[in-house]
C-alpha cells in the first residue's frame, strides 16, 4: 500500500444535518479526539448516513458548530455501524465510520467534521497496523475513517481499496460464494475512481488496480483503457506490475 500523504483541496463538503435517532443508536465513551463513539444498530438508520464521503473538502471548525432543533453547542462524535455495540450484518451491508457531530441535549446528529493532523496521523499507524495482522475488519474501520477525515487524499482512498480487495480475496479463499467477492470488488473499484478524482495526477498505480479489476468483470474496454494509461505513463520501469499489466492487455486484446 502507498504510505505518503497527500493534502489536496477542491470543493467543501456541505453540512448534513441528522435528527430522530434517540431510540436507535447506542452512544459509548470514545477516546480523543471523540467525546463520544455512537453505532448505528439499524440497517434503517446507518442508510442515513454515507460510507464513504465525496471528494471534496471538509473545512476545520474552529468552534463546535450548533444543534439545529435545540442551538446548544454539539460534541465530537464517531458514527459508526462497527464495533461490539452495532450488528454485524448491518456493517457487511453498510459500513459508516464517520466524523461527526452530536448534540447531547436531543441526540441529533450532523456531520462532517475534521480532525487535527495528529489524530489522523494516528488513525493511519493503526490502519496500517491492522492490516499488517490481516485484521480486515478493523482495517477496513481505520480506512474509513481516514477516507471521511480527508475525503480529497488519493492515498486514503486507494488504501481503502485494497483493503476491499484483500477483503475480496480473504472471502474467496473461505469459498463464501460470489456474493461477497462482486461486492469488495466493487467497492475496491469506487474507491480507486474516487481516487482518479482527487487530483489532475493520479499515481500510475491506481490505472494497474482499476484495469484488473475491470478485466475480471468482463469490463474489456474499461481494463484495455486504464492498462494502456498505466503503460503509458511517464517513467514506468519495467517492474513486475508492468509485465503482469503487458501480459493481461495482451490476454484481453487477443481473446486468449
Amino acid at each position: 500500500m502507498l504510505n505518503r500523504i497527500l493534502r489536496l483541496f477542491r470543493r467543501s463538503a456541505a453540512r448534513q444535518f441528522i435528527t430522530g435517532l434517540q431510540e436507535a443508536d447506542t452512544v459509548l465513551a470514545a477516546r480523543p479526539p471523540h467525546s463520544v463513539a455512537v453505532t448505528l444498530r439499524t440497517m434503517a438508520v446507518a442508510q442515513r448516513f454515507p460510507s464513504t464521503l465525496p471528494v471534496g473538502r471538509i473545512e476545520p471548525q474552529a468552534t463546535p458548530p450548533l444543534c439545529d432543533h435545540c442551538s446548544l453547542s454539539m460534541i465530537l462524535a464517531l458514527i459508526t455501524t462497527w464495533g461490539p455495540a452495532g450488528d454485524p450484518h448491518t456493517w457487511y451491508e453498510h459500513p459508516v465510520a464517520l466524523h461527526g457531530w452530536r448534540c447531547e441535549s436531543c441526540g441529533d446528529l450532523s456531520y462532517p467534521a475534521s480532525l487535527p493532523d495528529d489524530a489522523i496521523a494516528q488513525l493511519h499507524a493503526e490502519a496500517m497496523a491492522a492490516v499488517k495482522q490481516n485484521d480486515l475488519d478493523k482495517a477496513e474501520f481505520f480506512c474509513l475513517q481516514l477516507v471521511n477525515a480527508e475525503p480529497l487524499n488519493v492515498v486514503f482512498r486507494v488504501n481503502l481499496g485494497s483493503v476491499y480487495q484483500d477483503k475480496r480475496y480473504a472471502a474467496q479463499a473461505d469459498r463464501h460464494g460470489q456474493e461477497p467477492l462482486d461486492r469488495y470488488r466493487l467497492r475496491a473499484r469506487e474507491q480507486w475512481l474516487l481516487a482518479l478524482s482527487c487530483t489532475d495526477a493520479p499515481p500510475p498505480v491506481i490505472h494497474f488496480l482499476l484495469g484488473r479489476n475491470f478485466s475480471a468483470t468482463g469490463a474489456s474496454a474499461e481494463a484495455v483503457k486504464h492498462l494502456t494509461a498505466f503503460l503509458s505513463a511517464p517513467g514506468n520501469a519495467s517492474n513486475d506490475q508492468v509485465v503482469a499489466a503487458q501480459q493481461l492487455l495482451e490476454r484481453i486484446t487477443h481473446g486468449a
